[in-house]
């Protein structure tokens, strides 16, 4: 099957009169500014205080776009590439994100991350032309859970004492949320995640890249932010592991 293949006239930012277009490509690879995922997405990004000053378009020689990306400065100094669909060559898409990326503020730049579909082999080419490299395939899992029963800082305290009962519990064991250690927390909790990188096998490649303090906040900007269902186990007062929720 054959490929239309566009002259590119030029690569630039969409201004906020050609926004809601140039979403519509990256998220449908058409224009479609009415279409349901443009809200969709403009909801989420004014809900997570999010900019969209970094979506930028490839304009064909005839008006049309063949090719958008935006790049979403995250919190914890990230930022996340959304692509196109692939059509055709690769090289207005790469191009395109090459522009995206550079136009962040160096304090976003630390780490730039996309995810695909693994069938989207042809965005993957672009990214790869763009400087990106692969970093990990994720599995996603769920687990559908029953309404708890009765009070959880109650089976938290079971847990903590069955845990003190185990053989060679002699070290004290302490849970704490976040709320409970005040001007602490950053660091009792910065402190359990820095050591969980150590030796891992998941995405080792991220160690080191950011402080922990942006770690820490890209970790509570991933959703709404309630301090009571972050907690940390402490061994013999050392931190030991977390469960962010």
């Amino acid at each position: 099957m054959s490929e239309t293949v566009c002259s590119i006239r030029r690569i630039q930012p969409a201004d906020r009169g050609a926004l809601r277009a140039a979403l519509s490509v990256v998220l449908t690879g058409r224009v479609a500014p009415r279409d349901a995922a443009v809200d969709h997405l403009l909801a989420y990004v004014a809900t997570a205080g999010l900019s969209l000053d970094h979506v930028w378009q490839a304009e064909t020689v005839g008006g049309g776009v063949q090719a958008a990306a935006a790049a979403l400065p995250m919190p914890g100094g990230a930022a996340m590439v959304l692509v196109s669909p692939g059509r055709g060559s690769s090289r207005p898409l790469s191009d395109v994100i090459a522009s995206a990326v550079d136009s962040l503020p160096p304090t976003h730049r630390r780490l730039v991350q996309a995810l695909l579909e693994p069938e989207q082999s042809r965005e993957a080419a672009a990214l790869r032309a763009a400087g990106f490299r692969r970093l990990a395939v994720l599995d996603y899992r769920k687990l559908e859970l029953a309404p708890p029963r009765g009070n959880p800082v109650q089976a938290l305290e079971a847990a903590r004492l069955r845990l003190c009962a185990r053989p060679g519990g002699a070290q004290p064991v302490t849970l704490a949320c976040w709320s409970d250690l005040g001007e602490a927390a950053e660091s009792v909790f910065g402190e359990a995640v820095s050591a969980s990188y150590v030796d891992t096998a998941d995405c080792p490649e991220l160690a080191g890249l950011r402080p922990m303090s942006e770690v820490l906040a890209g970790h509570r900007a991933a959703g709404r932010f309630v301090p009571e269902p972050w907690w940390v186990l402490r061994i013999g007062g050392v931190p030991a592991g977390v469960v962010l929720v």
